[in-house]
């Protein structure tokens, strides 16, 4: 039997007396009938719970490069239901509109009617007065599986060692490699096995990374002091940490002089004791079957409820070095900082602080030293930003004014210690402007200029920690970012007042909002134009055999200058399933000169990948949109590919 959980009831309203009661309207009478299958067997999935609600259209995209985990607000005057043994659901009494369908079950991902891929767009449905609709049938993905064994140099299993599994992406524009949200890694167990389960189909780089950190004991101790007291958010010590993204809060690991070295993912692996002269052996980061990164590894391509065993490593020990310096700050000394080395791979992980070989923390007088650092080409990068401090129940604070601290230095590591290095601390910056209005209404009143929240994006695709405060806009109109270390970037207007939308972002002639630009001074001049006139796009697509309502449309920006650099921004691409009828539409995107395609349904892989992109372009319909245009384009399915 179909069950749904019952609807809030709705409050009686009292009638006026002596006012003509009106004709109570019909009770509406709609109908969805349709069925949950697994995507690989077509079989029915019992007892998965499927949930309608009023179609939403997404808001326009406010976050060019990176998704910042804004996510979509919870449906509204939502039903919900369990599928029968044969699979099945049934909503009744609907009323006329458009409406979205998805489906949750242990064991598989979340799945959105019309999907042809894990992830992908989903289509709504659109019902008409008293309109039944049946044959409405929701596709979900079984999670894979992948497992395999982990040994040591010696061929002996490796107990303990967390395995880390990274998913090929596009980002920026770059296949780079990223971790899936809201999943642990294994461990091994006694045998050196591992498994890693609830993986949605696609392409993973299997390895364990070492990030060996070393921490002054007299760091370690004057934190614990700070915790004691009580004084763990105000002391200077921890805010420093803080705001460089570290901490030293605890001393596991093992002693070298002065200093406590904790190998991060080793497990019961136990390191050698350092030779007579200190040197130390290290393990060293491996992907399946052998490679030091992601991007050299052999990829693990996983289907829809597929087991992929025997994916094994073998770790290996080998000669590792400290590296040693000072820092010095435009103040005095770089105390108590944490700092990081980066190998220049690191550009194959989505997330810099994936891509770590290794952290220290700097001391009182700024002195630091990694242990344990095996030979090659590193990046040490600092990065301080300055943690507003808020009383309990006080307002958000204010942006401090003090702007942080970065550094960022080339090392090549051999056979040799490397000593005396002189790390110099450069001051971040800020960008300043104003923005503007235009369009039909009056500019938002003070109050929702307020809201906006103004940040940074690394052009790369890419994110970083720590992250600087978000800037904001004032009432007069003008606004600043938080201070940030020098990068390329663009720049990201969050929140906007509604029914306003970011159009350009202008600086020495350029949009910085989809053109990166290099930070490396202080910026005042930038204009960001808000407009809240509207673009709608829509349009039919057309297979062989007419309106094709299984295809995929891709629309993307005719000028590839800056996608061919840093990847399509969100705001100005859309990846869209049309209705069962062909027919599909957007609204939001800047005003511009577009390309519009159609892929076969369940054909895509990377629809945002440059290179794709490029092969669309011949046979892709061209579009341009002006302020609050409305126009629509008909395309056709591309076959062939």
């Amino acid at each position: 039997m179909v069950l749904f959980r019952p609807l809030a009831l709705v409050p009686a309203v009292a009638i006026a007396f002596g006012a003509a009661q009106r004709p109570a309207a019909p009770a509406p009478t709609g109908l969805i009938v349709g069925q949950v299958v697994d995507v690989a067997t077509g079989r029915a999935i019992p007892g998965a719970v499927v949930t309608l609600a009023p179609y939403v259209p997404p808001a326009p995209a406010s976050a060019q490069l990176v998704d910042m985990g804004l996510g979509a607000p919870a449906p509204q005057n939502a039903r919900r239901g369990l599928t029968s043994e044969s699979g099945r659901f049934l909503f009744r009494d609907l009323p006329a509109g458009r409406y979205e369908i998805t489906s949750t079950t242990p064991g598989y991902a979340a799945a959105v009617l019309g999907q042809n891929r894990p992830m992908g767009p989903g289509q709504p449905v659109d019902l008409a007065d008293g309109q039944k609709l049946g044959a409405v049938t929701v596709s979900m993905w079984k999670f894979g599986t992948i497992s395999g064994t982990v040994v040591d140099e010696l061929g002996e299993p490796a107990v303990g060692v967390t395995v880390r599994y990274l998913r090929r992406v596009i980002a920026g524009g770059k296949v780079r490699f990223a971790t899936i949200a809201a999943q642990g890694s294994p461990i091994t167990d006694d045998r050196g096995m591992y498994r890693i389960a609830a993986l949605p189909p696609g392409e993973y780089a299997i390895g364990v990374m070492f990030n060996p950190s070393t921490a002054p004991i007299s760091v370690v101790d004057a934190n614990t002091t700070a915790a004691e007291a009580g004084t763990s958010t105000t002391a200077e010590i921890s805010r420093r940490l803080q705001g460089s993204a570290t901490s030293a809060s605890t001393a596991t690991g093992f002693r070298v002089g002065d200093l406590v070295l904790h190998q991060p993912s080793s497990g019961a692996l136990v390191l050698p004791p350092p030779a007579a002269n200190g040197r130390l052996m290290a393990y060293q980061t491996t992907f399946h079957p052998s490679a030091p990164t992601p991007s050299l590894a052999t990829l693990v391509a996983v289907k829809p409820g597929e087991e992929r065993a025997g994916v094994n490593l073998q770790l290996r020990l080998v000669p590792a070095v400290p590296i040693s310096g000072t820092i010095t700050g435009p103040d005095g000394p770089g105390s108590f900082l944490g700092i990081t080395l980066v190998a220049p791979s690191g550009v194959d992980y989505q997330s810099e602080g994936v891509a770590e070989a290794g952290s220290t923390i700097s001391d009182a007088n700024g002195s630091f030293t990694f242990l344990g650092v095996p030979a090659g080409d590193y990046l040490l990068k600092i990065r301080y930003y300055p943690r507003p401090v808020a009383a309990a129940g006080a307002p958000p604070p204010e942006i401090p004014a003090e702007p942080g601290l970065w550094a960022i230095l080339p090392i090549a590591v051999g056979n040799a210690d490397v000593t005396n290095l002189g790390v110099v601390l450069r001051r971040n910056m800020q960008v300043r402007g104003r923005v503007q209005f235009t369009g039909a209404g009056q500019p938002p009143p003070a109050d929702q200029i307020q809201r906006l929240q103004i940040t940074l994006q690394w052009a790369e695709g890419r994110t970083s920690a720590p992250l600087p405060p978000v800037g904001r806009a004032l009432p007069d109109g003008t606004f600043f970012t938080g201070a940030y270390a020098g990068n390329r970037y663009i720049i990201a207007a969050l929140t906007p007042p509604a029914g306003w939308a970011l159009k350009s972002a202008m600086w020495n002639g350029r949009d910085i909002s989809v053109e990166a630009f290099d930070l490396d001074t202080d910026i005042s001049d930038v204009v960001l134009t808000f407009t809240d006139r509207t673009t709608e796009l829509s349009g039919t697509v057309t297979g062989p055999r007419g309106p094709d309502g299984a295809a995929e449309v891709i629309v993307f920006p005719a000028d590839s200058l800056a996608w061919r650099e840093i990847g399509v921004t969100t705001r100005r691409s859309r990846n869209l399933r049309p209705d069962r009828s062909g027919r599909f539409g957007t609204s939001g995107l800047p005003a511009g000169d577009y390309f519009v395609a159609a892929v076969p349904g369940g054909s895509l892989r990377d629809w945002n990948d440059p290179r794709f992109l490029e092969q669309l372009m011949p046979s892709a319909a061209r579009v341009t949109l002006g302020d609050g245009e409305k126009k629509s384009v008909d395309v056709k399915t591309v076959t062939g590919r």
